[in-house]
């Protein structure tokens, strides 16, 4: 759902037209299944949290690392949260970890 974040500039709405029954639909953001679009969307994550060296993206997987206190973790947790919410982002609670000692990402066990 986050490619539907990211708008399309007119040019491209006009070749992201599509045909249906009842009429023509273009799409107004970066739709799912265009070659370019996993490109667009990693470059819009990876630029949302550049700044953040605790902070690792892939997608739509986001790690963030303790690397000093806990005080520190939970700060940079509050920054990522805003910075999800500005984007018009969501997390999804279900399959979050908060403050986990250990986790899996991307199919390795970090701890």
């Amino acid at each position: 759902m986050g490619y539907w974040t990211i708008p399309s500039c007119p040019d491209s709405q006009r070749i992201c037209t599509i045909i249906l029954p009842w009429g023509k639909f273009s799409y107004t953001c970066l739709p799912m299944g265009l070659a370019p679009s996993p490109d667009v969307y990693q470059e819009k994550m990876l630029l949302l949290f550049i700044d953040l060296e605790e902070v690792k993206v892939y997608f739509d997987d986001i790690l963030i690392l303790g690397f000093n206190s806990f005080e520190d973790h939970l700060l940079t947790l509050q920054e990522v949260f805003m910075r999800i919410r500005k984007a018009n982002l969501q997390v999804n609670e279900t399959k979050s970890k908060l403050a986990a000692i250990e986790t899996e990402y991307l199919g390795i066990n970090i701890s």
